[in-house]
């Protein structure tokens, strides 16, 4: 029996299994490591959140300035079909507010 489904809708992409937020740091990458694509069994698209350097990540307080351009970043994943995570790389991220 061959089964039909009505195509509808549309994107540029197609088979993103998942989305990845990457901070602005340029260093090695090895198998494993989040940011290496080879880690992952599955199609993954990525974004790097421009100006989210480490520095800004790791004072106390987040800089807030940052969170317009790491919402921009997760909503142009969003836009490409892929599925979203957020994991920091050694607890790096932080909140930023209270709310």
């Amino acid at each position: 029996m061959i089964y039909t489904l009505p195509l509808t809708g549309g994107r540029t992409l197609y088979g993103l299994a998942l989305g990845i937020l990457m901070l602005d740091t340029k260093f090695p990458r090895l198998p494993g490591d989040v940011g290496h694509a080879a880690t992952w069994p599955f199609p993954v698209a990525y974004r790097i959140v421009r100006g989210a350097l480490p520095e800004r990540m790791t004072v106390p307080e987040a800089d807030p300035a940052l969170l317009e351009p790491f919402t921009d970043s997760a909503r142009e994943l969003e836009e490409l079909g892929a599925c979203l995570r957020s994991s920091p790389a050694a607890g790096s991220w932080r909140r930023t507010s209270a709310s």
